[in-house]
This record gives structure tokens, sequence and C-alpha cells, in this order.
């Protein structure tokens, strides 16, 4: 019975490490493991003559606890197309932006740190590329004596006060018509790409964040281009 616990913390620990970084579904990654798992202790058997399970009995409540485990996982992920297709945002706050997949709705508080509390963030992670999306139309923005591009290398500060950055990029960029800015850096093994406009009283901000292996770029470019105003 021990063997059993044991064999399923091991697979619940390799479902959460290996779906978090590779942007798999929970489930998808759980068939794959334990797949991978019986093949590689039949193998195991064949060559250095491990003894099978001392009985049936503790066999088939382990049958059983995998199955439980099997349920559990796919009803707390499940699958639907709908994750899985492109899926377009039409905002009142003056946007239209698409994602690979379907995107969450993020409500962020004072008690996240972040300062973006009243943002509209939609956020989507897949195949180990994070996209979102952050608006806001209160945050009060007075430029005063200042440029439009002075005020936006300001807000990009914030991007880069904490942790180690290395690499950064910065340079405008225009779309329809508005002038923005984009922030590329790097930290450690993760690459962030940032795009920020302010428009009229909005401030808007785009974020694709990859490893530095991921050889996608198109999927991450088609994202960027994605975003329009409306």
């Amino acid at each position: 019975m021990l063997f059993c616990v044991e064999a399923l913390a091991i697979i619940e620990l390799l479902v959460s490490i290996v779906s978090l970084y590779a942007g798999f579904n929970r489930i998808t990654t759980t068939f794959l493991i334990i797949f991978i798992l019986v093949i590689y202790t039949y193998i195991l058997q064949k060559k250095v003559n491990i003894p099978k399970m001392s009985n049936k009995r503790e066999g088939k409540v382990l049958f059983l606890l995998l199955i439980i485990f099997l349920v559990a996982a796919l009803y707390s992920q499940p699958i639907t197309y709908t994750e899985m297709l492109p899926h377009k945002i039409t905002s009142d706050l003056g946007y239209e932006v698409t994602f690979p997949g379907l995107p969450k709705e993020v409500v962020e508080t004072a008690d996240t740190g972040l300062g973006r509390e009243g943002f509209e963030i939609y956020q989507y992670s897949g195949n180990g590329i994070f996209y979102e999306v952050a608006v806001s139309d209160k945050l009060g923005l007075d430029y005063g004596n200042v440029s439009l591009s002075k005020k936006l290398l300001e807000m990009s500060d914030r991007f880069l006060v904490s942790g180690k950055k290395e690499s950064v990029e910065r340079h405008p960029i225009l779309l329809g018509g508005y002038e923005g800015l984009e922030v590329k850096y790097s930290e450690g093994v993760i690459i962030s790409v940032i795009r920020l406009f302010i428009v009229d009283d909005k401030f808007y901000e785009i974020t694709a964040r990859y490893y530095r292996t991921n050889t996608n770029n198109t999927e991450i470019q088609k994202f960027l281009e994605s975003f329009t105003f409306s």
C-alpha cells in the first residue's frame, strides 16, 4: 500500500513540473508520464529481474488509485476545443487582440503588490509562452511638460527595477498612428517583450514571455501584432 501512495506522489510531482514548464494540459501530461513509467518498469523487470508486486491485491489498489487520480485530473482541468483555438478579445477600453487559446481574466488587488488594481487583464499560457494584455483608464495620467515618449520611458522603468535584467532594449514603435514603446530584456532563462502605449487617458501593456530555447517566434509575433486599437 505504501508503494501505491509513493507512486502516486511521484506521478503528481512529475505532472506538476512538466505541465508547468512545457505548457501541456495536466491530463495529457498524466497519461504521458504513466505510459513512460509503465514501459520503464516493464523493461526494468525484464533486464534486472525485479520481482513483481507482492500480491494481486496491491496491484488492484494501485490500479484503482490511478483511475481516481486520472478522473480527478480530468475534472480539475477539462480539455475543450475552445481552449486550443485562437480567441479574440474585443474590449470596451478600445482595443482588440487575439490570443492563441482561451485566456483567463485576472483581477489584481493591492495585496498582489504589482500596482495594477483596476486594470483589465487577460492572460494565457501555452507551449512554454506566457501572453498578457493589461489595460487601465484609471491611472490619472498627467503629462504636464513631459513629452509622451519620455512618459513611456518612465512607465517602462517599473519593469526594470527588480531582479537582474540583461540585454535591455527599448525602441519606439507606431500603431494606428499612436506612438508606443517596445521593451525587450532577459532575466535568467526568460526573455520578455513588452509593448506600451498611452492613448488619451488609457495605458496599454502587451506582454509575451518565453524561454531562451523557444524557437516559436512566429506565434509570439502573431500575438503582438494582433493587438489593434478599435
